[in-house]
């Protein structure tokens, strides 16, 4: 099972980095440089226009290889423009719309948009997928309910 590491922070530089990826300087939370490879294959979720002085949250997998270099260097899979009072998970949501940390279960309503990565409503069962879940409020129960906003499922993993 596919599992991801976060890297929370701010643009500092973007350019281009060899053919057809660019390489984002980014200032962690923790005030510490990390160099994300962005290439063709990362999801960038709302096809949102980063730039320089942007809040970033990417998700990295935690079983990919990394070069042993300083600053540390990544390839994250996807991409989030985080928002004021907004929580985000990405992982895989068993039977009952659990994530496979026990951690948060999913309510969908009527009103949450879910849909494919290329932004096509999806119809299909949701449960042992990988989503991307954006949500505003949960509970304080275990695991957490939620009503997310926004469901991005990917058929296959990323």
């Amino acid at each position: 099972m596919q599992s991801f590491f976060t890297i929370s922070g701010t643009i500092r530089r973007i350019e281009s980095h060899g053919d057809c990826s660019l390489i984002m300087s980014v200032t962690d939370t923790g005030g510490g440089p990390v160099n994300l490879i962005i290439d063709s294959s990362t999801y960038v979720v709302d096809m949102e226009n980063l730039q320089v002085g942007d809040p970033v949250l990417a998700y990295c997998d935690s079983s990919a290889p990394a070069p042993l270099i300083y600053p540390p260097q990544y390839s994250p899979v996807l991409l989030v423009k985080p928002e004021e009072g907004h929580s985000y998970d990405l992982d895989t949501y068993g039977d009952r719309l659990i994530n496979s940390k026990g951690s948060l279960r999913l309510q969908i309503a009527a009103d949450t948009e879910v849909i494919l990565p290329n932004g096509l409503d999806y119809p299909g069962a949701l449960n042992g997928k990988m989503l991307f879940v954006d949500y505003k409020a949960s509970t304080r129960s275990i695991p957490a309910l939620t009503t997310p906003e926004l469901v991005v499922v990917f058929c296959s993993s990323i």
